[in-house]
């Protein structure tokens, strides 16, 4: 038996692909000095400096960004299934967008738009691809697939972000439109990968390094952040990590601070309003990273993560036995995420 678990694994990349960038209620202190400009004593090469940690949206400015994730499930044996045996599922996705600033808001906030340019995937089970497909070559006849027309609709599309003073998108302009050109109605519901692409999980998207904290922080400075997010069908996990500024460090030959990151994802039980959710659920896990910012230009350069996530699926009754008799059956996630900073232009 065959299990592609795709538009479940797919949209928890997403939805963890900005754990470093949610805000720490209790975020490190002021120690009374300033870095992050040209002429700063970061810039200087003092490894004891102080480091501000804040984006920079300049209006004009266009920033693209490279996701991708590596995504190994590791799928058991389906009890009183007859043929059933355990199998291993891949995935390597690609995604490329780019963040265009368009104008500043009142009180300080950015108008942003988010276009989706490129998705490339590759799922394999066993060895074996089951599918594969890259929205930047010539289309293949997928067209019609409903795994993978969604990607290649969503291509050229756009959606605006309102961003607030202290870069939390406030609200998601276009939603309706997008779901409409991608998932042919205007909630999404006609197709279960909508969730992977609702208001939500574009926020956790493009909030790469928000809230980070608002004082100087010099290396060895550690905070704590409890925040909950979208994992697609899945429902939401509430995420408590624990950040530490390990040091200065050399990325794409620019000064930047390191940061790193480590601790737990909570349990849920599925979102009962999709049939994935009330199948699967978290039972919990484990996350750790590390991301560079380069406060020269007010940008999260690098971000390079790993996620282990344990998942519990129901299986149906089984004939002449009450419905959700069967045991459930654990099974396991593993990914590396990485976002990079790959284009950037300022006028």
């Amino acid at each position: 038996m065959k299990l592609n678990l795709f538009p479940i694994v797919a949209g928890a990349a997403l939805a963890l692909a900005a754990v470093s960038c949610k805000k720490s209620s209790d975020a490190p202190q002021a120690d009374g000095s300033a870095a992050g400009g040209a002429n700063s004593p970061a810039a200087a090469g003092n490894p004891d400096d102080p480091a501000v940690l804040k984006l920079r949206w300049p209006v004009g400015g266009r920033f693209g960004h490279r996701m991708e994730v590596a995504q190994t499930t590791q799928i058991p044996a389906m009890p009183g299934i007859p043929g059933s045996r355990p199998a291993t599922q891949e995935m390597n996705m690609g995604q490329e967008y780019s963040l265009n600033v368009l104008r500043e808001r009142p009180g300080g906030g950015r108008e942003v738009e988010l276009e989706f340019q490129s998705v490339n995937l590759s799922v394999s089970m066993g060895g074996n691809e089951v599918l594969g497909f890259d929205t930047r070559g010539e289309a293949t006849g997928d067209e019609s697939n409903p795994a993978v027309k969604p990607f290649r609709q969503m291509v050229g599309q756009k959606l605006k972000l309102l961003f607030d003073a202290s870069n939390t998108v406030e609200r998601v302009e276009g939603m309706k439109e997008f779901q409409q050109k991608v998932f042919g109605n205007p909630d999404g519901s006609s197709n279960p990968m909508a969730s992977m692409f609702n208001e939500d999980s574009i926020k956790q998207l493009v909030s790469q390094g928000r809230d980070l904290p608002a004082q100087p922080v010099k290396p060895g400075a550690t905070w704590p952040s409890k925040f909950e997010v979208t994992m697609g069908p899945l429902g939401k996990v509430m995420l408590d990590l624990t950040y530490t500024f390990k040091g200065w460090e050399q990325r794409e030959q620019r000064r930047c601070a390191a940061l790193t990151y480590t601790g737990s994802i909570g349990p849920n039980t599925g979102d009962p309003n999709s049939p994935f959710g009330a199948m699967m659920s978290v039972s919990g896990g484990q996350c750790s990273g590390k991301a560079w910012f380069d406060p020269a230009r007010g940008m999260i350069i690098d971000n390079l993560f790993d996620q282990t996530i344990q998942m519990r699926m129901k299986l149906p009754g089984q004939p002449g036995v009450g419905a959700g008799a069967a045991p459930p059956v654990e099974t396991s996630l593993k990914q590396n995420v990485s976002i990079k900073l790959v284009e950037e232009s300022r006028k």
